[in-house]
């Protein structure tokens, strides 16, 4: 504990991270401009991105503790305008459609293969952190501009440990530094009042809340991975919306990787009264990103009949049951990239520091792979399933959860197929 509330934390971590960042950028636009021999490539797309989305099992977002850009953009914070975040943006809302845009223009200009185009992609987020932590105040980015951070704020919901006072003590203590700072720390960069703190969403482990609160009342607990997605207070209907275009994102990602989308874009091609070969992939990609959608919405249609309630609060409600099942075939997916690569991405990485290595590409077999992928989605529909008639019970009506059920086992299924297909290596 003392290490985590000493000065060196987390800048130490943050400085290591923003030369990391830095040397991306450069090797990304002078080095090799094969994916596969470019360190900038390695580590961004089969290190850190596959790798980044196993962590927020057990710590939730402590990675945005240490982030660069995070770090980079409160720096510029404290030479900046200070204004408030235009009330119209703020929420997951934003976050979200960056998110979206971020997947499908990995896919347009072919981000993930080509190094150059790496580099340009990580200077381009490096700009807007920048301007957004120059102009507004608190960590804006963090809380409300981050293309991942409200990815990553529901995936820490599932989290096993969380940060939490102990509410005996904060009831007896009147000082607000955990909020607003003691002069020699800021307070929480978040704005959330560590005192009254119930959910991991906004919590990035900075742990301000340690160093300044008076009376050691923050502590680390293990928690069960569903207890925050049945007990929410109040529901956000852009985290629920943000859960199911999880699902039908994580399909593109996967579907474009198998052989079947390569026989089904060449239809579209045909089919289309056009001669731009990407009209097809939009198609494709707005249908596996509306069908979840859609569905979602008729299911919390029947569940609001049950229920006695409106449409957006069933639909508000039962979004927090797909998040494990989001995180999952994330998860399953992100497991072919991070062990069926990940020989051959270190070996890239180590040779850029003149280390050379003959590991293989795969670091298991194709079926040790497919296993951990069917034991990580059993998983995660599982609890999806136990959230969802947790949520529908808690509300006096078990079988509104129905609706829900089987379109958690209708998209499981449609994910489990997917992941059983073969796919491609992208270097």
């Amino acid at each position: 504990m003392s290490l985590l509330t000493s000065r060196a934390f987390p800048t130490v971590l943050q400085t290591v991270g923003i030369i990391a960042f830095a040397y991306v950028i450069y090797i990304g636009l002078f080095g090799s401009p094969l994916a596969g021999k470019n360190f900038a490539s390695a580590l961004t797309w089969i290190l850190w991105w596959p790798g980044v989305v196993f962590t927020f099992i057990l710590i939730g977002r402590a990675w945005c503790s240490v982030c660069p850009l995070g770090a980079l953009s409160a720096a510029a914070q404290r030479f900046g305008l200070g204004r408030a975040f235009p009330r119209l943006l703020r929420g997951v809302g934003l976050s979200v459609l960056l998110f979206i845009l971020v997947t499908w223009s990995n896919h347009y200009f072919q981000i993930v293969t080509n190094p150059r185009a790496t580099a340009w992609f990580m200077a381009l987020w490096l700009f807007l952190a920048l301007a957004v932590g120059f102009v507004f105040e608190r960590r804006s980015w963090c809380r409300y501009a981050c293309p991942i951070g409200a990815l990553f704020g529901v995936y820490s919901m599932t989290s096993l440990l969380e940060l939490r006072p102990k509410r005996e003590v904060c009831a007896q203590c009147g000082s607000p530094r955990c909020l607003t700072g003691d002069g020699r720390e800021e307070g929480c960069p978040m704005g959330e009042f560590p005192g009254n703190m119930g959910s991991n969403r906004n919590c990035i482990y900075c742990m301000k809340c340690l160093k300044t609160c008076p009376s050691g009342s923050m502590t680390f607990r293990w928690r069960k991975p569903w207890k925050e997605l049945t007990s929410i207070k109040r529901p956000v209907a852009g985290e629920a919306l943000l859960a199911v275009v999880i699902l039908g994102l994580v399909a593109f990602d996967t579907f474009v990787m198998v052989a079947p989308f390569r026989q089904l874009y060449r239809a579209l091609f045909l089919a289309l009264p056009t001669s731009n070969p990407e009209v097809g992939m939009v198609l494709i990609f707005l249908l596996l990103l509306a069908t979840p959608l859609a569905l979602y919405a008729a299911a919390s249609k029947a569940a609001s009949r049950s229920l006695g309630l409106g449409f957006w609060p069933a639909f508000a409600s039962f979004g927090y049951a797909y998040i494990p099942l989001a995180l999952a075939g994330h998860l399953g997916h992100n497991f072919f990239h991070l062990v069926g690569e990940g020989g051959g991405g270190a070996n890239t990485i180590l040779a850029t520091f003149g280390v050379y290595t003959r590991l293989p590409t795969s670091l298991l077999s194709t079926e040790a792979i497919k296993g951990l992928q069917i034991l990580t989605m059993g998983l995660g529909i599982a609890l999806s399933l136990y959230v969802a008639y947790r949520i529908a019970r808690s509300k006096g009506a078990p079988r509104a959860a129905i609706p829900h059920l089987l379109l958690i086992l209708l998209l499981a299924s449609s994910l489990l197929f997917l992941l059983s297909l073969p796919m491609g290596m992208r270097h």
